[in-house]
């Protein structure tokens, strides 16, 4: 391959022999360079939301850093309802029926709009039955909530996404990401009260949905509320709805235990637990970025090579497992000087939290490696079932934990969701069991 065809930085960082190997192959060239535009963007976000973020911690303190990350708990537990589980069914349905994307944008746009007005009632509601009088805390979650709202501009990204065009998106995304980065910035400088971080997280998806919009006005993109239909509506959520019902179930389990946290003990137990997690989940990108490498490559063997795919799959879930346990480990011994380095002396309470709460980093990375085998196999419906599965026992757990043991507690409580949804619930259904043999072997405990 010329150097002349090589118009994508991803591709030119590749190897010469790998890049030779892409010769004619321009959907495979287009789809590592959208991987490495999905990396970029991961990163970059990882970089400095960790940065800014440890920074807003240390300026609020355990209190107002948990009381902001209870109210965007509150509204990310409900979250998936704004979304009406659209985002996969249509992208699917861009690329099958292009010549309907003005009415499937339209009408998902209405579908998603009234989806996050419902959100914002129901995020209001949780605040004032769970914790009633807290005004703040109520404002803060009406302010988070309304960015559920311009989120109805992302069915342009995916729009895009079934073009293949991702560059332009992720671009749009991180200009906003980093606008408002350094308005938290400006922010802790000028000494801005609580409710300027709550404003700030609202304004990066404003931004991103003007952006968004602005693209949108491209030829091959635009479409407008009049190209919106009832019967596209319905059918839309016919389809969508064993989706919703899953990603419900996933904005549950992922965030149940803040909430739980902030009803039955406070504000700084939040801000403490959220310290410790916002570092350990910082490891659930290496397993999703090792998979976007691997998936193309697994997709293809399963089709022509059954036993070749087995043996690639299990040597990737053991490496994955590998790197997973080494990190888990390193972050429980170093939870200590981690936090106190990072934190400083006033989250030192998020050191035993973190400490439990590395090693979900384990069965976050089972789960993920184990995915393309579902989806290889035609088995997506056990999401639904390991959604579910993580929403009650998380919810379960962090009820009898959490006022035994406080927020170590719910710590406990994430790993164990995390392990039955991932890895032990496989158990339970025959077809789902060479996958658990899998991950058990990954584990070395076959």
């Amino acid at each position: 391959m010329s150097e002349a065809s090589v118009d994508s930085l991803w591709l030119r960082i590749l190897p010469q022999p790998v890049r030779s190997r892409l010769v004619g192959r321009r959907l495979l060239q287009t789809l590592i360079e959208n991987a490495g535009w999905l990396v970029a963007d991961k990163v970059v976000r990882l970089g400095v939301g960790l940065f800014v973020g440890v920074w807003v911690a240390r300026y609020l303190g355990p209190a107002q850093f948990g009381a902001l990350n209870y109210a965007q708990a509150v509204v990310m537990l409900i979250a998936a309802l704004s979304t009406m589980g659209l985002p996969d069914i249509i992208v699917r349905d861009f690329v099958r029926h292009p010549e309907r994307a003005r009415e499937i944008a339209a009408t998902s746009v209405v579908l998603r709009v009234i989806g996050a007005l419902l959100s914002m009632v129901v995020a209001a509601a949780i605040v004032v039955i769970g914790r009633p009088g807290d005004g703040l805390g109520l404002a803060m979650v009406v302010v988070i909530g309304t960015a559920l709202v311009p989120q109805a501009a992302d069915v342009v990204d995916q729009l895009c996404q079934s073009r293949n065009e991702v560059r332009p998106i992720v671009i749009r995304r991180n200009l906003a990401f980093i606008a408002c980065a350094v308005a938290k910035v400006v922010a802790i400088v000028a000494h801005a009260p609580l409710m300027t971080f709550a404003v700030i997280f609202t304004g990066e998806f404003v931004l991103v949905a003007v952006a968004l919009y602005a693209y949108s006005r491209v030829p091959g993109l635009t479409f407008a509320r009049s190209d919106a239909s009832l019967i596209e509506a319905q059918r839309l959520l016919r389809e969508a709805w064993p989706l919703l019902l899953r990603l419900l179930a996933i904005g549950v389990y992922m965030r149940v235990d803040q909430v739980i946290l902030g009803r039955l003990l406070d504000d700084h137990a939040v801000g403490i637990y959220a310290a410790a997690t916002r570092i350990s989940e910082i490891w659930y990108f290496i397993p999703l970025a090792m998979m976007t490498a691997f998936v193309p490559r697994l997709a293809a063997q399963h089709s022509r090579a059954p036993v070749s795919y087995e043996n690639e799959l299990n040597k990737v879930m053991r490496a994955i497992a590998a790197l997973s346990a080494l990190a888990a480990l390193t972050m429980s011994v170093g939870a200590p000087w981690i936090i106190r380095g990072l934190y400083g002396p006033a989250y030192a309470a998020a050191a035993p939290v973190l400490a439990v709460h590395a090693w979900s980093g384990l069965f976050v990375g089972l789960g993920v490696a184990s995915s393309s085998w579902f989806v290889n196999n035609g088995m997506m419906r056990f999401g639904l079932y390991q959604a579910v599965a993580g929403a009650v026992i998380s919810l379960a757990l962090n009820l009898y934990l959490v006022p035994r043991i406080g927020v170590v507690g719910a710590a406990w409580a994430a790993v164990g969701s995390y392990a039955v949804s991932a890895v032990l619930l496989n158990a339970a259904f025959k077809s789902t069991r060479p996958i658990l043999r899998l991950q058990f072997a990954a584990m070395g405990l076959v």
